[in-house]
This record gives structure tokens, C-alpha cells and sequence, in this order.
């Protein structure tokens, strides 16, 4: 479920983070792994974890999701290798060692909206969002950002909320 979608100005924000690509049946795997990776290298260095979590998927088209044969693009969306950035938002551009890097949300100006309950199925937000950008007539960069507001291991299914956000070119 869905909140109001809104047009937001974001400032830039310092990351680190972990590149990473995987199927859609993978994914919950890769991320878990690179949040434990991520949170032993900012405690073993002393930085603090100010910020809740994102994974920022890049590197593919909204033509391909928002049209076409549904069967199609369906079977796509979960054969296919999902290339994410994961990681934390930090005080400073921090360097990173070996797998986790220094990255940036970049400033500018974002559609986002809050979705509520599983993350199975976020996908009904996106619906939301893209049908807000074809109304608005808004151009968008080929990437969005989940910001996982609450901790799924102690946080109930239906009360899991998602900030879903994408940049507007």
C-alpha cells in the first residue's frame, strides 16, 4: 500500500556502500549479506550508523517496465541480473576497503512515495509512481532508491514501510 506520491529536493548525502547484482529471487540474500559487511566495516571503524538502509537499483529502463507484453516482462523482471548499490548514508565521504566504496546520492529533485507491508509487494507502489510520471508528463533517470525504514527481523510483514524514490532527470 501506497501513500501520496510527492516531488522532493534532496540534498547530497555520502554513502558507502557495496555494488552488487543479482535475480529477483536472489536479492534478499545479496542484500543481507552486504548490510552485515557494511555494518562489521563501520563498527570496526568507528563509524556511526546514522541513517536507515537503502539499495539503490540502477542501470535499467522504465520503457521496458511501464510497457509491452505483461507475460513477458513478467518473466524478465525475475530472470533477469538486477544491478544494486547497497549501503548506509554517512556524515562523510568516507573511504571504503576492498568490496564497500564510497558513494553519493546526489542532490537534486526526486518523486518518492512511502509504501506500507511486504516487500513482495512493492511492486504496486512502483505502479503508483510510474502512473504519476506518465501523468505529470515527468522525466526520470533509469534508477530508484528503497530506503528500508524499519528492521524486517523485528518489524511484522504488514507494518514494514519503504520510502520508494526516483530521481527525476
Amino acid at each position: 500500500m501506497a501513500g501520496s506520491v510527492e516531488i522532493v529536493e534532496k540534498q547530497d548525502e555520502f554513502t558507502l556502500e557495496i555494488n552488487a547484482q543479482a535475480s529477483m529471487l536472489m536479492i534478499p540474500k545479496v542484500i543481507g549479506k552486504a548490510y552485515e559487511d557494511l555494518k562489521k566495516f563501520m563498527k570496526q571503524k568507528g563509524i556511526p550508523c546514522e541513517a536507515p538502509p537503502f539499495v539503490k537499483y540502477v542501470n535499467f529502463s522504465w520503457d521496458e517496465s511501464t510497457g509491452g507484453n505483461k507475460f513477458l516482462g513478467f518473466f524478465k523482471m525475475f530472470t533477469k541480473k538486477w544491478d544494486m548499490q547497497i549501503g548506509f548514508p554517512v556524515k562523510n565521504d568516507t573511504p571504503g576497503e576492498g568490496s564497500i566504496k564510497s558513494g553519493k546520492i546526489l542532490y537534486g529533485k526526486y518523486i518518492q512515495t512511502l509504501h506500507k507491508g511486504s516487500y513482495q509487494k512493492v511492486g504496486s507502489t512502483y505502479k503508483i509512481l510510474m502512473a504519476y510520471m506518465k501523468e505529470n508528463n515527468l522525466k526520470v533517470r533509469n534508477e530508484c532508491m528503497e530506503t528500508y525504514l524499519n528492521d524486517p527481523k523485528i518489524t511484522k510483514k504488514e507494518d514494514l514501510q519503504t520510502l520508494v524514490v526516483i530521481p527525476l532527470s
